[in-house]
């Protein structure tokens, strides 16, 4: 299969039509279709691989097929303008014709990267897939015609693909989709075979619980989760038929509530939304008090009822009419026509979210039954008739009338009486016995939540007023009725107003701001104290429009009748006098104030003080959001921010206990305040990375504002830190940052803070768990009753033992998926998928993992799946699962084996056919088990019989995974772990039995391998190879070629393999070549050379790097070719999986990134190199470990491996006495990272005189004869990959501008017609030259031409030591973005500056991109002078 030959009118085909490139794409971004030469046959795979992208346009590949011939249709500018039968993916929609059929379909076109892969299919039943690199993303059409041609738009970003497959789909892939297709069917026939009497469809959204004959649906874990509880009827609504439900059960947590409607949508065939008005196509859903078509609102005011302010016992009904309009019904009221032409095949829906929580349908007996008592009749001689609640204030009244039942007779019987008279005793008593809180009926624009505590306005952003509510009951004499504010906006003017009313809130008329209020109210307002909409005090001594979050404002009616306010617990003093007894507390949250929640009387302020519920990615909050932990302490180190549940006030300690410290890692614990609200946060990897302005932290030692050390050498060092030390934060009332260590103030951090700061804590590397201590003030004389004290999580995790028991399964598992027996038992109640289980512990090795089939139906095909996967799950924390099969789990940095029917796949690519006879015959009681053995391989065991090895090559703390899928429905555990500890409450993993490491260091500082990996050659080897000292070297014997020789093990992270040059043959000429390649050893025949593996294999030849056989990278390192009898050359794998060389100990840099496992490291014997032998230590010694973690690297810049150096260095020892006398302070420098390049120290690394980075790469020379002081970098070095990513490049500079540049961290713009002008500016000059904005800063990849005369001034010194004269030059080594940069020729006039392997027209590059250059080195070149000169 190729390309057709008729194409758009700018493609170029090559490579024998399988290649499609946009010619011109720098100026034209369409006019590039292309065909498949033929028709495609069913179940073919047509697949492209984007081979370059072009970021100038927008839009990128398109794909799909058409009935078009080729040869004849009128080709239009891009695939979306062909009609007549074309379907087309375009982006993340799917196009009929150039109109868009499904929205939201798959990963968006655009962010395809080059190397990814986009295929077409079109199965035998007419339905169309597309693929993703391999993976299927579903139906995307259907009813497609036979003989439809590919088609390809290399369009916008994309300018060239090339066709990688044509493939009919692998038979046991047709297997699945037949099953699955097969299933569907069934399904839906299912579905509208149901019985005639309305149900609710028992495929639904995620958290519903359908009971009562599937009439009743229940949303699960209703005040964790709001949404996922759509639900559709069981069938199609006839005409004229009354669908109709009753609401059960609410709550007052969320805002919004109760959503119903119709829908085309067939349930059994739909992927559920999490809401129902995210529908896009063929659904009509009433929402509030507005109907939305398809997601969109077609009418705002709807109706004389607003779903959001219904009650329970309330009904929703709707009537699809002959006529095929639809109408909605409350509590059996029409509410008129709310859309017209409603299809006639039509699905019931009902979404019960936010408040609604339980629903069930009624038919007619139930609603003749209500409407024989329309009145309900309560104990407070009220008669409330459905028709009669017109307003949503009234709605919701009459619901809390009918339902309120806890008040007393006394108090009932006062309801809407004289509210001036006065309670008895009897009466006070009574209503003491209730907690103060808010009453649930309030104003229209507020919401009473969290068991009344808390009022908020959902709409703050949208309305300011009508938020008044009141508290539940009468003041006491002598009560504070106190309130917090939770959230203030900044959008509006006015905030919080509080005060006192004599008003009933089952009587109260909410007006829209309480301070109009007429006939007894006193409200504490921004104007003053105001009473009965008049201001009678203006000063009153505090304005409520400056309270912030975290404050507290209170009022309180004395004994004898006097009215006081207080904020922050401070008394204001007597507003009024006269108050009448029987008041209640009033809020009004107008303007800023958004929500407020009431201060418990016995509350300490401290106790609300918890960790959020929003975190990194990599902690756990546990103990009521007391404490956090890391639950993988020794596999990660990173991603484990967590914040404050709210900002901390003026002189609040906030303080945390260290409970767990792991010695795997350097660095730890980070800590700090910050003005992001964690609510709207992308949680970073660590706390450096948190860059926007009202960041500060405390990193060792270090202060780190906005993301920029601003001060080292702190008093507290948190990298000393232990188990039970105590480390907290605290801002003053003067604005200052305090941190504490064990109850002692290490002093003013920084000043400055702004409002409303969140703590922050990050546990980081050695640092694994902390708890709040609940200290509130930082004084060490603190009463032990003062203080909080609070189980840390490693006593928690102390609190249980048990023996041995069972495996279990963990809670995270399919939406199908119901777990039973102590989570020992599986069961998929319903469908045939969606019924994923992960084991709730890592499997350990050696242990097997057993279940037994408890149940199967026969009427699904397919059946069990079972495997490992290094997805972590974690019960705490649980994963997201929406892929409906295990054979749909495919992740880039996850790897899963699975065993499906009698095939092994890995990543979803079969690597075993075969393996056995097939699981689908699995019966009732049969056992099915796997364990990985510990050389590393699966085996798969049924009925206690080993199937043999399944994949090898498996890591470590792999999970199980099973999807309970087709015809198996049950299954349970009969397996029991090898560990006497089980988890304990709060599912913190516990490491109970010591590890012992794969690696320790020694006294040296090298990482020694406990594991004791020798490397050895593997015997089958080239045919001029042979092999000697037992294995362990290697000598080619005949000829210059045809020795390629394997290493018997693969490479693994951190335990290199080191060779050295024995013998060289200078009769010819090149060199030994080395890499490493996938393939095993017996699997590769003789070869004539490495270069012939085109499979897998990367290559080092030369200072060239190939990968199979094509050359990927030049200049990579220094020239193999040279190398000398005596040197060492080694390979190694870093935790990232990339590859590195080293040479004579030098680590020439990443060679290749993303490497697979194994690895098998190889050497081609070439030329005159011809014997090498392993290095092996005698006591384990390897290469110096590098700094594998952030928590090892300081400023960006990582360490590299301890490398060859001259101590004596009389150079190194020159310039450092040259930089004293500049008088630099030591404040800029970083002296780990300063590098001689004197010609001595220079040939000691290899002699290398240039170099290639960046991406795209650019040469640049090594600065040979200068020695570089390291400069400190930005924290952004680290994220934003400069060191690996940018160019390098040189700038010459003037010593009188050097302290200046380093103070600003900016180069000075240079013009070549204005250098001296732009140096006196340097200097110190205080008015800017003219046109200086205008002259960008030049910089040069030839560090000569950097330092000649018209760049930099040379100088002359005297050195007091040797008292000898030098000439000194100057230049700034930086990186430089690609792309930010004019490039340009050489402009000056002088030969003696070209670099032959430099391109005079690419000397000089021009940037004025601000933040584009990162300095990291100050460069000095001393020149001997004669004494004459």
């Amino acid at each position: 299969m190729s390309f057709h030959s008729r194409t758009g009118t700018l493609v170029r085909l090559t490579n024998g039509s399988k290649t499609a490139e946009r010619t011109s794409a720098t100026n034209e971004f369409n006019n590039a279709i292309v065909f498949s030469e033929r028709p495609l046959r069913d179940n073919e795979l047509f697949e492209v691989k984007i081979d370059s992208k072009l970021n100038t346009w927008s839009g990128s590949l398109e794909m799909g097929v058409t009935t078009c011939n080729p040869d004849t249709v009128s080709l239009s500018a891009s695939s979306t303008g062909l009609k007549n039968g074309t379907w087309i993916m375009s982006g993340t929609n799917v196009l009929k014709d150039g109109l868009a059929v499904k929205e939201g379909y798959g990963p968006d076109l655009e962010r395809l990267s080059v190397g990814d892969a986009l295929g077409v299919m079109r199965t035998s039943a007419g339905i169309l897939h597309f693929f993703i690199n391999g993976e299927d993303q579903g139906i995307a059409a259907s009813g497609i015609p036979a003989n439809v041609y590919a088609i390809i738009d290399v369009y916008g970003k994309c300018t060239q693909v090339t066709l990688t497959a044509c493939r009919l789909l692998d038979p046991n892939q047709q297997t699945f989709l037949a099953n699955q297709l097969a299933n569907e069917a069934i399904a839906e026939a299912t579905a509208l075979c149901s019985n005639e009497i309305l149900a609710f469809h028992e495929k639904c959204g995620s958290l519903v619980r359908l009971t009562n004959d599937n009439r009743t649906a229940e949303r699960q874990r209703p005040h964790g989760e709001f949404n996922n509880g759509v639900v559709m009827t069981n069938r199609p609504l006839k005409a004229d038929e009354l669908f109709e439900i009753r609401l059960d059960t609410m709550i007052d947590k969320w805002s919004g509530s109760i959503e119903v409607g119709i829908t085309t949508h067939n349930p059994s065939l739909l992927d559920f939304p999490a809401t129902m008005t995210n529908m896009r196509s063929g659904t009509v859903m009433m929402s509030g008090c507005g109907i939305l078509t398809n997601g969109k609102g077609t009418q705002r005011e709807y109706g004389q009822f607003n779903l959001d302010e219904l009650a329970e016992s309330d009904r929703i009904g709707l009537i699809r009419k002959q006529s095929g309009s639809l109408h909605f019904y409350i509590n059996g009221i029409d509410q008129g026509v709310a859309a017209e032409n409603a299809p006639e095949m039509v699905w019931g829906v009902v979404d019960l979210y936010g408040m609604a929580v339980k629903v069930t349908i009624v038919d007619d007996q139930d609603v003749i039954e209500e409407e024989e008592g329309a009145g309900v009749s309560s104990s407070y001689g009220f008669l409330y008739s459905r028709s009669s609640l017109p307003s949503a204030t009234s709605s919701r009244r009459r619901s809390h009338i009918i339902r309120s039942r806890h008040y007393s007779e006394s108090e009932s019987d006062s309801v809407c009486s004289d509210h001036l008279s006065t309670n008895t005793s009897d009466t006070q008593t009574q209503v003491s016995r209730d907690p103060l809180t808010f009453h649930p009926v309030c104003g229209r624009n507020v919401d009473v939540i969290n068991r009344n505590k808390t009022a908020r306005r959902p709409n703050a952003m949208d309305e300011f007023n009508h938020a008044v509510v009141l508290s539940n009951r009468p003041l006491l004499p002598g009560e504070w009725f106190e309130i917090r504010l939770d959230k203030v906006i900044d959008k509006w003017a006015g905030s919080v107003e509080l005060g006192v009313t004599v008003h009933d809130p089952l009587c109260l008329d909410f007006p829209s701001v309480m301070s109009n209020m007429l006939g007894g109210t006193w409200m504490m307002t921004g104007n003053g104290i105001m009473y009965n909409n008049e201001t009678v005090i203006e000063d009153y001594g505090y304005r409520p429009d400056q309270m912030k979050a975290g404050d507290r404002v209170g009022v309180m009616r004395t004994k004898d009748g006097c009215l006081l306010f207080s904020v922050n617990g401070q008394n204001l003093g007597v507003a009024a006098v006269g108050i009448p007894e029987k008041i209640y507390g009033v809020l009004d949250l107008y303007g800023q104030a958004a929500e407020a929640s009431v201060v418990q009387a016995e509350e300490t302020y401290n106790l609300d003080l918890r960790f959020h519920n929003r975190h990194g990615s990599n902690c756990v909050v546990l103990n009521e959001g007391r404490s956090v932990s890391r639950p993988h302490p020794r596999e990660e180190f990173n991603d484990a921010v967590v914040m404050t549940s709210r900002p901390l006030r003026l002189n609040e300690l906030f303080e945390v206990v260290v409970d767990k410290m792991v010695d795997r890692w350097s660095g730890s614990l980070e800590c700090g305040v910050t003005t992001l609200n964690p609510d709207n946060l992308e949680f970073p990897s660590s706390m450096s990375d948190l860059s926007p302005p009202g960041t500060y932290i405390l990193s060792g030692c270090s202060i780190v504002q906005d993301g920029y050390m601003m001060r080292t050498r702190y008093n507290c060092d948190l990298e000393q830190i232990e188990t039970g030390s105590r480390i907290g934060m605290l801002v003053s009332s003067d604005r200052c940052l305090h941190f504490y260590l064990n109850g002692v103030d290490q002093g003013v951090a920084c000043s400055d803070i702004p409002d409303n700061v969140y703590g922050v804590i990050d546990l980081y590397g050695a640092c694994a768990g902390v708890s709040i201590t609940g200290s509130t003030a930082p004084s060490d004389s603190q009463s032990p009753a003062s203080i909080v004290t609070v189980p840390t999580t490693q006593q928690l995790n102390e609190q249980k033992a048990a023996s041995a028991h069972r495996h279990r399964f963990s809670k995270c598992c399919g939406r199908n998926i119901l777990l039973r027996n102590e989570n020992t038992t599986a069961t998929r109640t319903k469908n045939f998928d969606h019924g994923i289980v992960y084991s709730a512990d890592p499997v350990k090795t050696d242990e097997l993992f057993e279940i037994r089939i408890d149940q199967v139906a026969r009427q699904w095909s397919g059946s069990l799946v079972m495997g490992f996967t290094t997805q972590t799950v974690s019960e705490s924390q649980t994963i997201a699962i929406t892929q409906a099969t295990a054979l749909d789990l495919h992740s880039s940095t996850k790897k899963t084996w699975l065993i499906s029917g009698s095939t092994v796949t890995h990543n979803g690519e079969i690597i075993t056919e075969n393996y056995l006879p097939s699981l689908d015959r699995l019966e009732v009681g049969c056992k099915v088990g796997i364990k990985r053995c510990s050389d590393g391989t699966m085996h798969l065991y049924v009925n206690g019989e080993d199937l043999g090895v399944a994949a090898r090559h498996i890591p470590r703390n792999v999970f199980l995974i099973v999807d309970i899928y087709g015809s198996v429905e049950s299954v349970s555990i009969t397996s029991k772990t090898k560990n006497s500890r089980l988890q304990n409450e709060s599912h913190v993993i516990n490491e109970t039995l010591p590890v012992k490491p794969a690696f320790h260091t020694n006294e040296e500082g090298y990482d020694v391998d406990t594991r004791a990996k020798s490397y050895s050659f593997f015997t089958c080897v080239g045919r001029n190879i042979q092999l000697r000292n037992k294995d362990t070297a290697a000598c080619r014997v005949n000829g210059y070629n045809q020795a390629v020789v394997l290493v018997s093990k693969p490479l693994t992270a951190c335990s290199p393999f080191i060779f050295k040059v024995d013998k060289l043959n200078p009769k010819w000429t090149s060199s030994f070549v080395v890499g490493v390649t996938n393939q095993q050893a017996e699997s590769i025949s003789s070869l004539k050379s490495a270069l012939s593996l085109t499979k897998s294999t990367w290559l080092i030849k030369s200072n060239s790097v190939f990968h199979n056989g094509k050359k990927i990278e030049n200049n990579y390192c220094t020239d193999l070719n040279n190398l000398e009898v005596g040197s060492t050359i080694s390979l190694s794998i870093d935790n990232e999986r990339s590859l590195h060389l080293h040479i004579n100990g030098v680590d020439e840099g990443v060679a290749a990134k993303c490497m697979p496992d194994p690895c098998y490291p190889l050497i081609d014997l070439y030329g005159k190199c011809s014997q090498v032998s392993i290095v092996h230590d005698e006591d384990g010694r390897q290469f110096p470990k590098e700094d594998r973690e952030k928590a090892d690297m300081e400023n960006g810049i990582k360490e590299k491996t301890k490398v060859p150096t001259n101590t004596n260095c009389s150079y190194q020892q020159l310039c450092d006495r040259l930089r004293l006398c500049i008088s630099l302070p030591d404040e800029f420098f970083k002296s780990k990272f300063n590098k001689c390049f004197c010609d001595s120290c220079h040939s000691m690394r290899g002699g290398a005189t240039h170099k290639v980075r960046g991406s795209p790469g650019k040469e640049y020379t090594v600065p040979v004869g200068w020695y570089r002081f390291g400069l400190k970098v930005k924290p952004r070095v680290k994220s934003m990959k400069i060191f690996d990513n940018w160019n390098v490049a040189y700038n010459g500079v003037k010593i009188e501008a050097v302290r200046k540049i380093l103070d600003s961290g900016d180069l000075i713009s240079v013009a070549n017609d204005a250098v001296q002008q732009t140096v006196s500016f340097a200097a110190g000059d205080e008015k800017k030259p003219d046109r200086f904005e205008s002259v960008p800063v030049i910089l040069t990849p030839n560090l000569h031409y950097a330092s000649c005369h018209h760049f930099t001034q040379p100088v002359d010194y005297k050195d007091a030591k040797t008292g000898k004269l030098y000439q000194v030059k100057l230049a700034f080594e930086v990186c430089i973005k690609p792309g930010s940069f004019n490039v340009g020729p050489q402009t000056l006039d002088t030969n003696d500056l070209l670099d032959s392997k430099l391109n005079s027209n690419e000397m000089e590059w021009a940037t004025k991109e601000r933040g584009s250059v990162e300095i990291y080195g100050l460069l000095i070149q001393l020149t001997p002078l004669c004494k004459s000169s």
